[in-house]
This record gives structure tokens, sequence and C-alpha cells, in this order.
């Protein structure tokens, strides 16, 4: 069923993994965001589907070292909130694409395992 799923513009990606789909819009295609959501329940309601708003987030990632001062725009799709980081399979990946948050999760988990034993 999920293979019919594709982005409308282009050069928007759509990734999809068992019921998790993640939507890759770059920052040229910005104004397309609200369009492809909207493209996403459209699917979703003619699959007899539901797009959960409440666990949909949007995360803007930027080049960890740049110089240059980015303007990050408000959130493109209102109800969606708007995070630093993500679980993707189970990996911890934040907004300049570091996966520290994943490394001090997992490093957290087994010290907690070494103190139990």
């Amino acid at each position: 069923m999920a293979s019919d799923l594709h982005a409308n513009e282009p050069n928007n990606q759509t990734k999809k993994y068992a019921d998790d789909t993640y939507l890759l819009i770059p920052s040229s295609n910005v104004h397309s965001c609200a369009a492809e959501i909207q493209h996403i329940e459209d699917w979703a309601m003619k699959n007899n589907l539901t797009l959960n708003r409440k666990k949909s987030v949007e995360m803007v990632i930027t080049a960890p070292r740049s110089r240059r001062k980015f303007v990050i725009p408000p959130p493109a799709v209102p109800g969606f909130e708007r995070v630093d980081c993500i679980k993707v399979l189970g990996v911890t990946v934040n907004n300049t694409l570091s996966f520290s948050n994943h490394v001090e999760d997992v490093l957290t988990r087994c010290s907690r395992n070494l103190f139990a034993l």
C-alpha cells in the first residue's frame, strides 16, 4: 500500500519503513511543505488510514559548522511540533545530523545495566 506514496515536488523525497514515513524537503522547496502534508493526508484517507498529527514532528536540519547565519522560518505546518532531535529506526539524530544524542543514550542505558548487576 505504501509503495504508491510519493512526494509531489521533484526534489522532495519520502522515505518509508513499516508504518513510519519521513518527508524530506530541501530549503529550496520549503514553500511546498503544507501541500506535501496535505498530499500525505489525502493518500492516507484514500487508503483508509489517518495521519496522526500528534505524532508528527518537524525538524530543520542545519550544517553543523557553517559560518553562515541561518534564518529558520516558523513551523510550516500548524499543529506539528518542531524538535531538535528525532529517533529514526531506533537511532537518535539531531538537527545537525550528529549522533551524539544517540551515543549518550546508549551509554546511559549501558551504565544503568552495569549498575543493576
